[in-house]
C-alpha cells in the first residue's frame, strides 16, 4: 500500500499536470487571438469602410505570414512555459542539458536518425494510401502557385515547423516526460506524457466538434515514438528532427486537399476518404492507416534500440538488462 507521503506526490504531479494543460491551452488561444485581433485592429484603422475592411482581414487570415507568424509565438509560448515550470515551480536551475539539448559529439547523428525514423513513417503512409486509393493525385503544386510563392512557403514553414519542432518537444518530452521519468521511471513517464500530448492536440478539435476517434488513436503512436526517441538516444534532437519534418512535409511538402492557410506545397493530393459506421465519421483513411503504420514503427523502434543496447553490453561485457 502507498504512503500518505506518495500519495500527496502523486496528487501533486497530477495537479501540476492539470495547471499546466490548462496554461497551455490559454497560451496557445493567447497567441493565436493575439494574431487575429492585431490584424483586425489595424485594418479597421487603415481602411475605414467596414465591408472593405472585413475583405481584407479575410485575406489577411489566409497568408501564409499570419501562419508563420503563429507557428513561432505559439511555439515561443511552449517554451517560456517549460522555462517557467522547470525553474519556477521545480526549482530547478535552467539549462538546455535539462531539456535533452547540449550539443554533443553524437548530435548529427541523432538528428539524421530522427529524420531517417520519420521516413518509415511517411514513405508507407503516402504510398499504402495510394495504392488503397484512399487519396489521389491531382495536381503538382507549380501548376496551381508560382515559384515566388513556392519558394516563400518552403522557406517560411521550414522555419515554423522547426519552431513547431522545438516549442512541442521542449514542452511535452524535455519538461513533461523528463520530470515523470524522475519520479515515477519511464514504463509510466511514456505513456502519461503520450496521453497529455495527444490531449492538448485532440481539444480544440473536441471543443468545435470535428474530433474523430480514428484522429485521436493515431496521435498516440506518434507522440510514443517521439518519447522513446528521447528515451532511447537521452537527447532530444532526434525527437525534434523527427517532429519538424513530420509538420514540414504537410505543410510545405504534400498537402492532403486544402492546403494550410497561405502555403503553396510542391505536391497536391485529395483528401483522404472518411470511413464511417451506422452513420458516424470514425475519421478517414490516412488516420486508419497511419495508426496501424506508427504502432508498427514504435514496436520496431523499441526492438531496434533493444537490440542495440544489448549488444553494446555485451560486447562491454555487461550483462545487465535494460527496461
Amino acid at each position: 500500500m502507498a504512503s500518505p507521503i506518495a500519495k500527496n506526490e502523486k496528487f501533486m504531479t497530477g495537479l501540476k499536470l492539470v495547471i499546466l494543460f490548462v496554461i497551455i491551452m490559454i497560451a496557445a488561444f493567447a497567441t493565436n487571438a493575439a494574431v487575429i485581433i492585431g490584424i483586425n485592429v489595424y485594418y479597421h484603422a487603415a481602411i475605414q469602410d467596414s465591408q472593405q475592411a472585413a475583405i481584407a482581414i479575410a485575406a489577411a487570415l489566409g497568408n501564409i505570414w499570419v501562419t508563420f507568424a503563429i507557428l513561432l509565438l505559439q511555439n515561443a509560448a511552449f517554451i517560456f512555459v517549460s522555462w517557467l515550470f522547470l525553474t519556477k515551480v521545480d526549482k530547478i536551475k535552467f539549462s538546455w542539458k535539462e531539456f535533452g539539448l547540449d550539443i554533443r559529439r553524437e548530435t548529427p547523428k541523432q538528428i539524421l536518425s530522427g529524420l531517417g525514423f520519420n521516413l518509415f513513417l511517411t514513405i508507407p503512409l503516402f504510398g499504402i494510401l495510394l495504392l488503397i486509393g484512399a487519396v489521389s493525385f491531382e495536381a503538382f503544386g507549380i501548376t496551381s502557385f508560382s515559384l515566388t510563392a513556392i519558394a516563400l512557403s518552403f522557406v517560411l514553414m521550414a522555419i515554423g515547423t522547426l519552431a513547431i519542432g522545438f516549442g512541442e518537444e521542449i514542452l511535452f518530452r524535455g519538461y513533461v516526460q523528463n520530470m515523470l521519468t524522475k519520479k515515477y521511471g519511464i514504463l509510466w513517464a511514456l505513456p502519461i506524457a503520450s496521453i497529455f500530448f495527444v490531449a492538448v492536440h485532440v481539444l480544440p478539435k473536441f471543443i468545435t466538434g470535428s474530433v474523430e476517434p480514428l484522429y485521436f488513436l493515431s496521435i498516440f503512436p506518434i507522440a510514443l515514438i517521439l518519447g522513446y526517441l528521447f528515451y532511447a538516444t537521452k537527447s532530444l534532437w532526434a525527437s525534434v528532427a523527427f517532429h519538424a519534418f513530420e509538420d514540414f512535409i504537410v505543410l510545405a511538402l504534400v498537402a492532403f486537399g486544402k492546403p494550410a492557410a497561405g502555403t503553396a506545397p510542391l505536391v497536391m493530393l485529395s483528401a483522404p476518404i472518411d470511413i464511417v459506421t451506422s452513420g458516424v465519421k470514425l475519421g478517414n483513411w490516412g488516420d486508419a492507416v497511419g495508426l496501424t503504420i506508427g504502432a508498427a514503427l514504435f514496436i520496431a523502434m523499441v526492438s531496434y534500440f533493444s537490440n542495440a543496447y544489448l549488444l553494446n553490453k555485451k560486447s562491454s561485457g555487461d550483462s545487465r538488462s535494460r527496461i
